[in-house]
């Protein structure tokens, strides 16, 4: 899966539905989360997050996303500080909000545990410089190094 800008939202919080998680009061059916669980152990998923619209700390256990690092085998996240709308995220809560996920990392990573093997992250901010522009990311060089073994599912 590939997700870009707010994108990398629906990604992670399917992946914390199917987790048994809920999101803005919605979920899934106790029995429907229970066979999700088992079809996970024989099917891995991955996902490439560019430009994460997402609260940096919602990947964090207990946190608005906090499980969906559970259903997923390994995920690429794309940083650019130099990404202008990345930069003003914060301002969606008018001051003082959280940082994205885009634009800083993901906020606390040694409170992920076991799930900080699976995180993955590439700085593009050389590359695709002061833009959101879909295709500046699509052509870094950093993500499309990377991009093959997310989506082919080859050894990292």
């Amino acid at each position: 899966m590939i997700g870009y800008s707010f994108g990398a939202r629906i990604i992670t919080g399917a992946m914390h539905i199917l987790d048994g998680g809920r999101v803005a009061g919605r979920g899934l059916p106790e029995q429907s989360s229970q066979r999700r669980s088992a079809m996970q152990a024989t099917r891995a998923m991955r996902a490439v997050l560019i430009a994460a619209a997402l609260d940096a700390d919602w990947l964090l256990p207990g946190r608005w996303n906090g499980q969906a690092l559970d259903q997923l085998d390994r995920v690429l996240i794309t940083v650019n500080c130099c990404d202008p709308v990345m930069k003003w995220y914060p301002l969606m809560y008018y001051r003082g909000g959280p940082q994205a996920l885009g634009y800083a990392g993901p906020a606390c990573e040694e409170q992920l545990g076991q799930n900080r093997r699976k995180i993955e992250l590439t700085r593009v901010g050389h590359q695709v410089g002061k833009t959101h522009d879909w295709d500046r990311y699509w052509t870094a060089p950093n993500l499309l190094r990377r991009l093959a073994r997310f989506t082919f599912f080859a050894s990292p």
